[in-house]
């Protein structure tokens, strides 16, 4: 990963995983690790959303996908916020990283507006935006994409 100048300081990964709506509440049953007597705690975030995972999307540097959304929040496609709010607010205190729900009515509702962005970013918002693009064609009816970045 790398290659263009600057890339290597942002080396954080985005991951999105778009899972069936209702199962959202059991990712946010693990969004905290559980707490065992004379024991670590016990982490099973990342095994749950494999688990209930429909799609899987990776991107690094991450720090692109923080700038793509506040270019694309700029033009007027808001992905940061959803009805699953709460959800992704909860999920970013647990997880300590920017957690987001991406729901099909945002897919809908920007879609067009996706179509009509001119180019004018910078080639590492370009991919940003792209990934964010794909990952809202991944969600469909009945599903959301839960998007971890850090």
């Amino acid at each position: 990963m790398g290659g263009q100048k600057g890339e290597e300081s942002l080396s954080a990964i985005a991951l999105a995983t778009v899972i069936p709506k209702n199962r959202v509440y059991r990712v946010m049953a693990a969004a905290y690790p559980r707490r065992r007597i004379f024991r670590e705690p016990l982490d099973e975030f990342e095994t749950v959303l494999i688990r209930e995972a429909q799609v899987r999307l990776e991107f690094a540097p991450s720090g692109f996908i923080l700038a793509a959304l506040t270019y694309l929040n700029d033009r007027g496609i808001d992905l940061l916020r959803s009805e699953h709010d709460a959800q992704a607010q909860i999920l970013t205190a647990a997880r300590g990283c920017t957690c987001l729900v991406l729901t099909d009515e945002q897919r809908v509702a920007h879609s067009q507006r996706f179509v009509a962005l001119g180019t004018d970013s910078v080639a590492p918002v370009a991919r940003g935006i792209d990934y964010l693009r794909s990952i809202l064609a991944a969600v469909t009816p009945g599903t959301v994409a839960i998007l971890t970045i850090g």
